[in-house]
């Protein structure tokens, strides 16, 4: 049966073609600051600088700082040597503008969560990043704040199929016939098994049942974790596993951690872009202003600060209500 004439189905589309047309060239949405920092005033931003070379750190604040009001910066020490002494100048503590963790060069990220939690106490949240992700916040009002937030919410086992899901934490159990990736090095399956034998003679019996259901039985996660963040009234938790990850791989304890805190269908999934061993090239040619976050963009190089100044400029400072 023809419910619309064929003159007026040549309107509808002839206007939704105008539609679309002026969707391509529609201007920025326009922003408001005071909302954005108030939403973020209780939040901590925490940078993370692997190799400490915190020439950038002015530019990356510089970034920030109008939404965020609490940021502050860590870094490891200039010698990597796990287990050596390093410059007394460069030695763990509190520098002013920064902070020094020793983490064999972003290997033990759980030091850094630990000394954050130890530090700066009663935040409504910690948000953690690396010092090359581009943190498109105007993407994060729709967030809640009482979630965990993480690249996925989604986990996979490598036993289910040949081939992995993209952007799923990726499972392994300590019971799989192999281990792949990072649970197949020192610094993965065999202190896992130290972790989740040190858990039950704890008693961390919530803890357990948590990583069941979202790992399966003695299972751990594998993710990217240059960006996430942890609400506040899961601090006095994350300090108590911070210890017993001490010695895993970042991309293993931190998802794992949190997949000990709370229901991965709990999580708010971030949208975002990943590779490594680029300085930003390809960032910039997939650039796009919806990613929550984006992963590599090296701010020492001036072309990637000039990208980044404009993104930001674009897409939030330059098209913020004038109220």
């Amino acid at each position: 049966m023809q419910l619309v004439s064929k003159p007026i189905r040549s309107i509808i589309w002839f206007c939704l073609f105008l539609f679309a047309v002026k969707d391509v060239h529609a201007e920025p949405e326009k922003r408001n600051l005071k909302q954005f920092q108030e939403y973020f005033k209780d939040v901590l931003l925490v940078i993370y600088y692997a190799n400490p070379h915190f020439q950038t750190m002015d530019f990356i604040k510089e970034l920030y700082s109008p939404v965020f009001k609490n940021i502050v910066f860590y870094g490891d020490r200039t010698e990597h040597i796990d287990i050596g002494e390093a410059d007394h100048e460069n030695e763990d503590g509190d520098y002013g503008k920064y902070h020094i963790v020793y983490t064999r060069n972003g290997y033990y990220l759980s030091r850094w969560i630990k000394d954050v939690m130890i530090n700066y106490p009663g935040y409504e949240g910690y948000l953690f990043i690396q010092n090359d992700v581009l943190m498109q916040f105007w993407n994060f009002l729709n967030l809640d704040k009482n979630k965990i937030w993480f690249g996925t919410n989604a986990a996979w086992h490598i036993g289910e199929g040949e081939q992995p899901k993209p952007k799923c934490i990726i499972i392994n159990r300590t019971t799989d016939p192999e281990y792949v990736g990072w649970f197949n090095t020192g610094c993965g399956m065999p202190q896992l098994k130290n972790v989740f034998s040190r858990m039950s003679r704890m008693g961390m019996n919530e803890e357990r049942d948590m990583l069941k259901a979202n790992f399966q039985e003695n299972g751990a996660g594998w993710f990217v974790v240059d960006l996430f963040y942890i609400p506040g009234r899961f601090a006095k938790k994350t300090l108590r596993l911070c210890d017993l990850y001490d010695r895993v791989f970042c991309e293993i304890s931190i998802p794992t951690m949190l997949g000990s805190l709370d229901y991965l269908h709990n999580w708010e999934e971030m949208p975002h872009w990943w590779t490594c061993f680029n300085a930003g090239d390809a960032l910039r040619e997939a650039h796009d202003p919806n990613y929550y976050w984006m992963h590599t963009l090296k701010f020492s190089y001036e072309n990637n600060r000039n990208f980044a100044s404009k993104v930001f400029y674009d897409n939030f400072y330059g098209v913020l209500d004038e109220e």
